[in-house]
């Protein structure tokens, strides 16, 4: 057995490089502003609703390689220390997702992963992990009590200053969206706040699913119902969590002959509600257009802003509402992130003629 505390000696903040060219420069954050903190200040906050899971072993990499829909080789090939990825059932349809972090080369030249995911799913990762590990030399734990996962977001174009510290096992840029800032690693008892210089924590605690919502970013299991949904409904492609050219792995082929159609009609988008809706709301609960038409569901709702799984050419520019279970009805805007690559209703338009 050996220890990540003896491997781990330096941090590191770089950008993810893998196939895409984008993301490599900071653009406006469009929350930096929204909470109350010192002008200049970069704001952080524990996310709670986060574990970790340590993958190590002789045959860390192969194991996850064949399990995840992204190429673990980019750790070597590209030089990134972070992915994003997912877990699929036999089916194609997402199980859970998760944020990859390549902490360290341990000792005899065991690599070590550790893998951010939902806290309240980690047990149910691991066992689903341990019915593929067969004879594979890896060693799998949940580590929640050790470590904990922070974001960190610089103000404007600040860059962070990070005090060497050795409580922090790990710090990158968020490989889905630039947007998103900094995940940070750090050992139990200490706070972003204590690592990085002129930073303070948020005081709104939904102010990251506020953040995520507002950029349009799934996470977790009400964002992405368990066996439920597709990788690429879920923008996979465009967050920068799969490779089509990578061998197989469970649930690849339904996966890659979706991708290869090269039409994804319905996907995660940010919604904004013309007026917060406090009656209550099934997370389903249908987005209708004008004409009373469904154009897509709810998926989750934090204040004004929500996701919702659309109808990408039925609901951009259109007038949309949504019902509360006891008949309050608020209008809703549905926009594309900016960090699409490419308009996918422009292109689903010029595919179906």
């Amino acid at each position: 057995m050996f220890s990540i505390w003896k491997s781990v000696t330096k941090s590191s903040i770089g950008f993810w490089v893998y196939r895409h060219e984008f993301h490599r420069t900071f653009r406006s954050y469009v929350t930096a502003t929204a909470f109350t903190h010192q002008k200049g200040a970069s704001t952080c906050q524990q996310l709670k609703s986060r574990s970790l899971l340590r993958i190590a072993g002789l045959d860390a990499k192969e194991f996850l390689q064949g399990l995840l829909t992204n190429d673990m080789h980019c750790f070597t090939a590209s030089h990134c220390t972070s992915q994003y990825s997912m877990l699929l059932n036999t089916q194609g349809r997402v199980l859970w997702d998760l944020i990859v972090y390549k902490v360290a080369d341990g000792e005899d030249r065991q690599e070590v992963y550790l893998a951010e995911c939902e806290r309240e799913f980690a047990d149910d990762i691991l066992k689903h992990m341990k019915k593929y590990r067969v004879r594979k030399k890896v060693d799998l734990a949940n580590i929640h009590e050790e470590m904990h996962s922070w974001i960190v977001l610089p103000s404007g174009e600040t860059s962070l200053s990070i005090v060497k510290n050795k409580s922090v096992v790990f710090s990158s840029t968020d490989p889905r969206v630039a947007e998103l800032g900094h995940r940070f690693v750090l050992r139990d008892g200490i706070k972003a706040s204590d690592v990085v210089e002129n930073c303070q924590e948020a005081d709104d605690a939904t102010w990251y699913e506020q953040l995520r919502y507002r950029l349009g970013v799934g996470e977790g299991s009400i964002d992405h119902p368990p066996a439920q949904c597709f990788p690429l409904e879920c923008n996979i492609d465009y967050l920068n969590g799969v490779s089509f050219n990578k061998g197989c792995y469970i649930g690849q082929e339904l996966t890659a002959r979706t991708h290869h159609t090269g039409v994804v009609r319905k996907r995660l988008m940010p919604l904004r509600l013309g007026s917060e809706l406090k009656d209550k709301l099934r997370s389903d609960a249908p987005i209708v257009n004008s004409a009373g038409r469904s154009v897509g569901k709810l998926r989750g709702l934090v204040a004004a802003h929500a996701l919702g799984l659309m109808r990408v050419k039925e609901c951009v520019g259109q007038s949309l509402y949504l019902s509360s279970e006891e008949g309050a009805v608020v209008p809703v805007t549905a926009t594309e992130p900016t960090w699409w690559q490419k308009s996918v209703a422009e292109t689903d338009q010029a595919e179906s003629r």
